[in-house]
């Protein structure tokens, strides 16, 4: 906790005094809002099932954030440099731009119109094509390929870095077919180590960037450990079964009871966590409107886990609508996150209530002491509670 502490500390040094206006993301399906989609004359991936031109059943994570000034270079199918490993958007049909490629497409974009680096955070989530083209591949080939990125990225100027280490590849549904569980566990824990070394390493040579690992490993073996908790009857299966041509061979009745919605997909009811907040205060120190969508529970804490608390220094606008109930009261709790410029409030009454105890809890009343505007549904309240909660209203 206290590293943690003291890396929040070191990357507000370096952040806070910087308005982000743009975020650039760079990786495969998991990131592209669309781009093979387009790519293809709009043919593939098929749709439906699949959402607009995502391998998702739904907008990819970065969408759900509500970030407004988003340019995507992510590829469906894209390996983390095609010069190792080519990647393929439709497989030998349509050949796709890796990483580091992307990257390449971004400087060319930049000379024509100029972007402000120091006001731009770059978000790199890549790294299992790489073995699903080449089963051969090494950890620390593909560590290294991610690496070069970062650096690629250092050298072209970028100061503010955010890159997702590798799930638990062992927990695929296409891995399970392949009886290799123990092989990829211990395979991506070697290259998640590869990764955090030579981080800490760029890291150290270039102290003026701030340059984040997001634990994607840890949050995806919570919840696949803890399905139940989530509301996830299948941790292991996919919803869908779809052929390499796109046809469905079987479609599950609620895609929201499963984790992976194919065999190399999650669900996008996959649920943020604190730590996700965490990261997401790190990355938007100056963050002034946020807008999250998810409906399934958060990962409860262990009895030994304590959390950190977030601060978002400049969010005056928070839209929890569309949650459960379990992100109000992660954003209302002042021992979990402190909202001091909080002015205006959209949430769902009832759910309201439930996190705040019927206005009477005091964790929750901090963050509450400062809205002029609170969108609910709910009119004629009654309760003097309320307005004693709400005083600016």
């Amino acid at each position: 906790m206290i590293l943690l502490i003291f890396m929040l500390q070191i990357h507000q040094i370096y952040t806070r005094k910087i308005p982000f206006t743009t975020v650039v993301s760079f990786g495969d399906s998991n990131t592209d809002t669309g781009n093979v989609y387009k790519l293809t004359n709009y043919s593939w991936p098929p749709v439906p099932p699949y959402f607009r031109g995502r391998l998702l059943n739904g907008p990819t994570w970065v969408e759900r954030l509500g970030i407004s000034k988003l340019i995507d270079y992510a590829h469906m199918g894209s390996t983390i440099d095609d010069k190792v490993v080519q990647g393929w958007g439709i497989i030998n049909l349509q050949p796709v731009p890796g990483v580091r490629q992307q990257i390449e497409i971004h400087l060319n974009d930049i000379r024509r119109s100029t972007i402000n680096v120091h006001q731009t955070i770059y978000i790199i989530w890549a790294g299992l094509n790489d073995y699903y083209f080449n089963q051969t591949i090494s950890p620390s080939t593909i560590a290294t390929s991610l690496l070069n990125v970062i650096k690629d990225l250092v050298t072209m100027g970028a100061m503010h870095i955010l890159v997702f280490n590798q799930p638990p590849l062992q927990s695929y549904p296409f891995i399970h077919i392949m009886d290799q569980n123990l092989n990829f566990t211990a395979f991506t824990i070697q290259l998640n180590a590869n990764l955090s070394a030579g981080v800490a390493t760029i890291r150290h040579d270039n102290p003026k960037i701030s340059l984040n690992i997001f634990d994607l490993y840890s949050l995806i073996s919570k919840i696949i450990a803890n399905g139940s908790t989530y509301l996830f009857k299948n941790t292991v299966d996919p919803c869908w079964n779809i052929t390499i041509n796109g046809t469905v061979l079987h479609r599950c009745v609620d895609p929201t009871s499963y984790v992976f919605i194919d065999g190399y997909h999650f669900t996008n009811e996959i649920p943020f966590n604190h730590e996700f907040f965490i990261r997401l205060a790190w990355s938007f120190p100056l963050l002034k409107k946020l807008r999250i969508f998810n409906l399934k529970p958060q990962l409860l804490p262990s009895s030994n886990e304590i959390y950190s608390l977030i601060k978002y220094s400049h969010l005056s606008s928070l839209n929890i609508l569309d949650v459960h109930v379990d992100y109000i009261e992660q954003f209302l709790n002042d021992t979990k996150t402190c909202l001091p410029c909080l002015n205006e409030l959209t949430v769902d009454y009832n759910q309201l209530q439930i996190a705040t105890e019927n206005f009477t809890k005091d964790r929750t009343r901090f963050n509450c002491k400062n809205v002029e505007k609170l969108n609910i549904k709910q009119k004629n309240i009654e309760l003097e509670d309320f307005y004693t909660y709400f005083p600016l209203l």
